[in-house]
């Protein structure tokens, strides 16, 4: 059984941090982004 999502981007966000060679944290966001499922 497959589920399809609809994803709101005005109220979603996908965002990530990093550590940069141990001295800070380098974090972001994408502006724009979709999703999709995938079966095996």
């Amino acid at each position: 059984m497959e589920t399809e999502w609809n994803i709101d981007n005005l109220h979603s966000v996908v965002g990530f941090k990093v550590r940069h060679m141990m001295i800070s944290n380098v974090t972001g966001t994408f502006g724009n982004f979709s999703a999709e499922t995938i079966t095996q």
